[in-house]
């Protein structure tokens, strides 16, 4: 029996603002692929302490050690059930 593979894409708008939407997304999807969690690479933690089931690879466009003003261009992080072993 075949089974589908479920994949969302998700602005999350600042993972405050997010969030729970993302909770959601994550008990009924296979991959999850969000935009814009607004979060500097020293707060990246965050991001993959939100799910035990999920593995994340994440990046930010902030850099920790830059003065930050405007917006950035790109915040992409995919999520996946399982470990990344």
């Amino acid at each position: 029996m075949a089974r589908f593979i479920k994949i969302a894409s998700y602005n999350l708008r600042g993972l405050c603002q997010g969030k729970q939407q993302l909770l959601e997304l994550c008990n009924s999807h296979d991959i999850i692929a969000i935009q814009e969690h607004w979060l500097s690479e020293c707060d990246m933690d965050k991001l993959h302490d939100l799910h035990d089931e999920f593995s994340v690879i994440a990046r930010s466009a902030m850099s920790d050690k830059s003065i930050r003003h405007g917006r950035f261009f790109t915040w992409k992080t995919i999520w996946w059930p399982g470990t990344a072993d």
